[in-house]
């Protein structure tokens, strides 16, 4: 947790062995953070279900302002996801409360 005289402070996490996180609950999740939350990054392995396809993999997560994409990624040479988050008021126990409510 870093906080510097502009104003914006980081938060990260590694997520740790859990188990594969809905990437459409956790957009979901991302998405209802308040607006203080500006940016968020992040590699997560999970499970997309959308469009009835269940694709189990790796996913990059992304927040800008309001808006919460992801995408596929190739499998990276790390085996935890991980998440930043910048903003005028972010900490490490927002981004676990949001895994929390995606993993399966």
């Amino acid at each position: 947790h870093c906080d510097h005289s502009h104003g914006i402070t980081s938060a990260s996490m590694e997520l740790g062995e859990l188990g594969e996180v809905d990437i459409e609950e956790l957009e979901d999740q991302l998405g209802e953070l308040p607006a203080s939350v500006v940016r968020i990054k992040g590699i997560v392995r999970g499970v997309d279900g959308r469009d009835g396809r269940q694709a189990a993999g790796w996913y990059a997560v992304h927040r800008v302002g309001l808006r919460v994409s992801s995408e596929p990624v190739p499998v990276p040479a790390f085996t935890q996801g991980r998440l930043v988050a910048l903003g005028t008021a972010v900490d490490p126990a927002m981004l676990a409360a949001c895994v929390a409510r995606a993993t399966t």
